[in-house]
């Protein structure tokens, strides 16, 4: 009698797993084979309620609501995640008339998303977070907002972005990782339009959060950041406005232990 010894898998390899031939479990490969795709060979989870949820900073069963996350997607041996439970509305850079859109130097950044929330892990949690690179030199409002997904990705982080990142453990999500969160035939939509076929119309297949700041900021002027209304618009509020703060970050290569993926059944990793 042999005992079969399962070879266990990354994270990021059980999400590419979850990817048959087109989509399974809300999983989309982006490759030049899904039309206005990101086309950068990462796996993402879209659609109005995938089973891409994690358990993260807790062994506890059931898993507490303030520790679960969803991956946005794998990219690489890197699985991304965002927080369920948001942190409240916080300004994303200060709160007085004179403000500017500098998220390295910004309040958020430093004191709420790497302080007070990162030093509330254990090391043994804090130490599978990954130092990433976050491109924060923006774009200009209308690549961002009058545009589809692919438009938005490719001035964001592709080809086309403003050189300049910073690195860091906890970040925001992109507009691009919005976009995505819909279904890919609302791809092509604009986050805004004044005839009302924009995002608006996704919002009921995108699980993405609502109401809340992206870590993109507009270039047409040094006051404005892009978000996400509560109406799933994309729009581009001055920087001390107050909305919902999802922490977003990168995992180094952890490994799948079990779970479906669903509220209920969260994905575990070790």
């Amino acid at each position: 009698m042999y005992l079969l010894i399962q070879t266990p898998i990354t994270l990021a390899q059980h999400v590419r797993n979850q990817f048959v031939g087109g989509s399974f479990n809300g999983v989309f490969i982006h490759n030049p084979s899904i039309a206005y795709s990101a086309n950068d060979g990462s796996y993402r989870y879209s659609g109005p309620d995938p089973s891409n949820y994690v358990c993260f900073g807790s062994d506890a069963n059931p898993c507490p609501d303030d520790n679960l996350y969803r991956i946005i997607g794998a990219f690489g041996d890197n699985v991304k995640l965002i927080k369920v439970v948001s942190l409240g509305q916080h300004p994303w850079m200060g709160t007085t008339a004179d403000v500017y859109s500098d998220w390295a130097n910004s309040a958020l950044n430093i004191n709420v998303l790497n302080g007070q929330f990162l030093n509330s892990f254990t090391p043994y949690w804090s130490e599978k977070i990954a130092a990433y690179p976050f491109f924060i030199s923006g774009n200009n409002g209308y690549n961002f907002m009058y545009n589809g997904a692919q438009v938005a990705f490719d001035f964001e982080v592709g080809l086309n972005k403003n050189p300049g990142f910073y690195v860091t453990k906890i970040g925001l999500m992109y507009v691009s990782d919005y976009y995505f969160g819909a279904m890919p035939e609302y791809w092509s939509y604009p986050g805004y339009s004044d005839d009302g076929r924009d995002y608006r119309q996704a919002s009921v297949v995108n699980w993405m959060p609502r109401g809340a700041w992206t870590i993109s900021r507009i270039t047409d002027s040094d006051r404005y950041v892009i978000n996400v209304d509560f109406g799933g618009v994309v729009s581009s509020p001055v920087a001390n406005s107050f909305y919902l703060i999802f922490p977003v970050f990168y995992l180094n290569p952890v490994y799948y232990i079990s779970g479906v993926g669903t509220s209920a059944n969260p994905f575990r990793i070790s």
